[in-house]
């Protein structure tokens, strides 16, 4: 009797051939969520950290696209695997969305003894300047932080004196770009730039006794992938001026900018911790609203800009700004605490 030689069939083999992809997409995932759990122990690791969200949305996707593709559903794996993939993109998009504040809400003053701060990256490749304008002129805020805001829009800052009659900052300086707005009069301020070794790109300010002489320390600090060792030294300084700052004066502290940390990394835990200061955000710091990128696409992933305050505020709302021309959203946020504040 003739022997039957088996054939393999396609189906079976395309199984075969998901499940293997599915289960290295799967090992990658755990080894970067390790990865980033092991960022307390180093720096590097961290990087890892900010993608958390994005990693356990794989992790979910090829698991289970591995477990139809084992019960021989090569269609529905994949259709498993698209949702996923599509839902870890657009949610923290949607979410972004949501916590963007109506133009009636940022243009209405805050309450009484609250105020109003505005903290953002302005983006050095910024084309449309007049959208960043209008953002400034019609927003009601007390205090303005912008980073990556350069010689080039210097007549921009003089355009809005009229508003922010009280402006202190180094955008006369590429390498430092820090620019402060303030309706209320500045007492003291100071800038440092990582250009001159004086520190990462910084400008602090210091209001008098109608803002309970309240310091504002606005900043950029270096991306992690840039240095191995630069943000979290540049964390370490901050915190350590923030605590300086709080033994002295013995006032408010507000530290507002561009961090480019999310909160799922033990850099951005290790500021919190060692400054004293509180997350302006939402009380799980995971759910902070994504920031970047809003260019040139709009949409946000991660939620690199932050707010942080001293104990003696209370931050009654925080959200987003809209589109203006940078590909960072805004971050508005009304903090209580200031009594004296009056309009």
């Amino acid at each position: 009797m003739p022997s039957v030689r088996r054939v393999k069939r396609p189906r079976f083999a395309l199984n075969r051939g998901l499940t293997a992809i599915g289960l290295l997409v799967a090992a990658g995932a755990v080894a970067g969520l390790a990865l980033g759990w092991l960022g307390r122990f180093h720096p590097v690791a961290d990087i890892a950290s900010h993608a958390t969200c994005h990693l356990i949305g794989t992790l979910i996707g090829a698991t289970l696209g591995v477990i139809a593709c084992r019960a021989g559903r090569t269609a529905l794996a994949v259709t498993l695997v698209a949702v996923c993939a599509v839902s870890t993109l657009a949610i923290p998009s949607w979410l972004a969305s949501q916590a963007i504040w109506s133009l009636e809400d940022r243009t209405t003053p805050p309450t009484d003894g609250n105020i109003r701060i505005v903290s953002l990256n302005a983006w050095h490749s910024n084309r449309d300047v007049d959208a960043l304008e209008r953002f400034l002129e019609s927003v009601a805020a007390d205090i303005i932080v912008l980073t990556e805001f350069g010689p080039a829009k210097s007549a921009l800052a003089k355009r809005l004196a009229n508003k922010f009659p009280h402006q202190a900052g180094c955008s006369d300086n590429i390498w430092c770009a820090m620019h402060l707005l303030s309706r209320h009069p500045i007492m003291r301020s100071q800038t440092t730039s990582r250009h001159n070794g004086t520190g990462p790109p910084t400008v602090e300010v210091q209001f008098g006794a109608a803002l309970r002489n309240l310091s504002v320390i606005g900043v950029h600090l270096m991306r992690p992938i840039d240095s191995r060792w630069g943000s979290y030294n540049e964390v370490t300084q901050i915190a350590a001026r923030v605590r300086a700052l709080s033994k002295s004066a013995g006032a408010p502290v507000i530290v507002a900018g561009d961090f480019n940390l999310t909160p799922w990394s033990w850099n951005w835990r290790k500021f919190r911790d060692e400054s004293g200061l509180k997350n302006a955000g939402p009380a799980w710091p995971a759910l902070s609203p994504a920031s970047w990128p809003a260019a040139p696409l709009v949409a946000p992933q991660l939620a690199i800009d932050h707010v942080f305050v001293s104990d003696e505020l209370s931050v009654t709302r925080i959200g987003l700004g809209p589109v203006v021309g940078s590909d960072h959203l805004p971050v508005i946020a009304d903090i209580a605490g200031l009594k004296s504040v009056s309009r």
